[in-house]
């Protein structure tokens, strides 16, 4: 799996952090490709307008090493309407991938991103839905019934097994500006020694608070590995 498109019409699935989170650290040498008119955080290789569709398929077709697409929602209507025009372009992508979140509209807003790509012709086997933001206390089959229910119902999509937990640790790293990848490099032997040698109680909450970071950083690092090796199988 190299050109990967992540899109859903719900502005707050998660399609950022799993395309700097999951792909990109999985896909080596990939360019992080944004198409988005607001937001964007100069983060990415590459920043396109949904407009701007023919130049991202000069990205893809120059690119070694593949490219992860991150649509944001302020632009996913008009790159489905580009990607429809230019016939055979989905071709040129590997997975399409539609997360999703807990949530009567986030499920209908992933069943429309769902439909749009079935109109265009994209092969059900190329889209791949992810469970994200799944709370402890629920199951993915409570959570995510409708949409379960709809994929079984109409084999337009699979979901990849596995689901990414509902953590405080994606916005401690949209505050820092850090990757989970990035978190998990710590040296917590480092860490520790510094709680240890703290010299005044600010110090010693920073480590802490960094200690825990880095805590849940390999939890949900484990999680994305999990979901990496159900790719291949959804």
């Amino acid at each position: 799996m190299k050109n990967v498109v992540l899109l859903s019409y719900s502005g707050n699935a998660g399609k950022t952090t799993l395309a700097r989170n999951l792909f990109a650290p999985r896909i080596p040498g990939a360019l992080l490709a944004s198409v988005e008119s607001i937001n964007a955080d100069g983060k990415e290789d590459v920043t396109l307008r949904g407009r701007q569709f023919t130049e991202l398929l000069d990205v893809v077709a120059i690119s070694d090493n593949g490219v992860v697409v991150d649509v944001g929602a302020s632009n996913v209507e008009d790159w489905l309407q580009r990607l429809a025009q230019t016939r055979r372009s989905h071709q040129l992508f590997d997975a399409f991938v539609v997360p999703v979140m807990p949530g009567a509209k986030q499920i209908r807003d992933a069943i429309a991103t769902i439909d749009a790509l079935s109109q265009i012709g994209v092969p059900s086997e190329k889209v791949k839905v992810i469970l994200n933001g799944l709370e402890a206390t629920e199951t993915a089959s409570t959570a995510f019934a409708p949409l379960l229910a709809y994929l079984a119902d109409t084999k337009r999509g699979s979901v990849v097994p596995g689901h990414i937990s509902d953590s405080e640790v994606y916005g401690r790293l949209a505050a820092s500006g850090q990757t989970i990848a990035e978190v998990v490099m710590q040296d917590f032997g480092q860490l520790e020694l510094a709680r240890k040698t703290a010299k005044s109680p600010e110090e010693r909450l920073a480590v802490v608070r960094a200690i825990a970071t880095l805590g849940m950083a390999e939890s949900a690092q484990d999680e994305l590995d999990g979901l990496w090796a159900g790719l291949a199988q959804a």
